[in-house]
């Protein structure tokens, strides 16, 4: 595979081709309230310092309200969120990375990531997702999760952080 990273397990011939990814994604399929809209504060990818990694604006599957578009979700600021509405017809709510041509996981230094609740509504909260990786922008992966998790009631909190989701998935 071209930009594939190759991997030993420590096994004699044992070797795993691990997906150059140019893409990532967050991807919510269940709220803690079914049929719902969804929402969060703050998606972040991390480095092995448990640091944000500042990516470009992402891109999401649906509408949001103008003062509650997908970019909120990734601009260092709990006070601000990412609403889906189209969640509540679709019961998917999605945030997509490019991470540029000739970029990867392994080259943006990405080994975990984190999210954090909105300001209200506790029931919006995310509860099962995965995050998965496309080389292509349309044939995805999952590369961590599922992930199914009782989620704070706190507002513009930290609901979940795994700073080494990837380690020996996407190439570490």
């Amino acid at each position: 595979m071209i930009g594939a990273s190759r991997v030993n397990f420590g096994l004699a011939n044992a070797v795993e081709e691990i997906p150059a990814y140019r893409y990532l994604r967050w991807y919510i399929t269940s709220t803690k309230t079914s049929g719902n809209y969804m929402q969060a504060s703050e998606f972040q990818f991390l480095n092995s310092s448990n640091s944000r990694i500042g990516l470009s604006n992402p891109s999401s599957e649906g509408s949001s309200p103008a003062s509650e578009q997908n970019y909120h979700a990734n601009d260092n600021n709990t006070g601000t969120k990412w609403l889906s509405l189209g969640f509540i017809s679709n019961s998917v709510a999605w945030l997509k990375f490019d991470l540029g041509s000739g970029q990867t996981p392994i080259t943006k230094g990405i080994k975990g990531y984190r999210w954090y609740t909105a300001n209200d509504h506790a029931g919006r909260d995310p509860d099962y997702w995965v995050i998965q990786g496309s080389v292509d922008n349309s044939n995805w992966t999952t590369v961590h999760g599922p992930i199914s998790t009782s989620v704070t009631g706190n507002r513009n909190s930290l609901a979940y952080n795994s700073p080494t989701a990837f380690s020996g998935v996407l190439g570490f």
